[in-house]
């Protein structure tokens, strides 16, 4: 009885000792859980940060592209420097998500590394490709923005305007000002719907990376 008794305590303290181990595990676990869910939610920040400034630059400078603008005396010029200035701002926001992005994998590398790295840049990857639509997007759009400067700076003299808009004296021409306002307006709009479909991706991808 005495032999098994202390077989029993043996095994007790062999159970209790792996319990313990266990639970040095799972508090292991949680910090590093609680490490990678900081560092996505400062990502995620950076990258709304990014777009508030983005798009706070781009209305910055929107005035400049009104139609009656671009007809006055130097009005094309200032336009097509706002275009610039639009290609500029968003350059400089994808540049500021791609730091984001190795800042993130940096700080992940650092606290966690290894599988749960990869699972990170496996993430940004295809957020990533939501992002390179809105490049494209931005860049198609900046050329239909530089295309109406130059067909309205190119019908000077041609143009009046009432609290409509712009009137031409021909109907080719205003043809040709709807079908260029029209693709403009187009893709400023999917350049919005696009914005909103990488929030939601990386809103997404970050949740189901900050679970256990």
């Amino acid at each position: 009885m005495f032999v098994v008794g202390l077989g029993i305590l043996a095994l007790a303290a062999t159970s209790a000792s792996m319990r313990e181990a266990r639970s040095r595990e799972d508090a292991a676990q949680a910090v590093v859980v609680s490490n990678v869910a900081s560092a996505l939610w400062s990502a995620a920040e950076r990258d709304r940060q990014a777009l508030r400034e983005y798009r706070r630059k781009v209305a910055v400078h929107s005035a400049a592209m009104d139609p009656k603008r671009i007809a006055e005396p130097e009005g094309a010029s200032k336009a097509r420097d706002a275009v610039d200035r639009f290609r500029a701002a968003c350059a400089e926001l994808a540049a500021a998500r791609n730091a984001s992005d190795m800042e993130l994998l940096r700080q992940v590398d650092a606290r966690s590394g290894g599988e749960r790295t990869k699972q990170v840049r496996e993430a940004l990857e295809r957020i990533d490709a939501h992002a390179q639509r809105m490049r494209e997007n931005q860049r198609t759009q900046a050329d239909a923005l530089y295309a109406l400067v130059t067909f309205l700076s190119s019908r000077e003299g041609r143009i009046s305007f009432d609290n409509r808009g712009p009137l031409f004296r021909d109907d080719a021409d205003l043809a040709e000002y709807n079908r260029l306002a029209q693709e403009a307006r187009a893709l400023a709009a999917e350049e919005t719907r696009l914005a909103d479909g990488i929030e939601l991706a990386t809103r997404n991808e970050f949740a189901r990376l900050a679970r256990p």
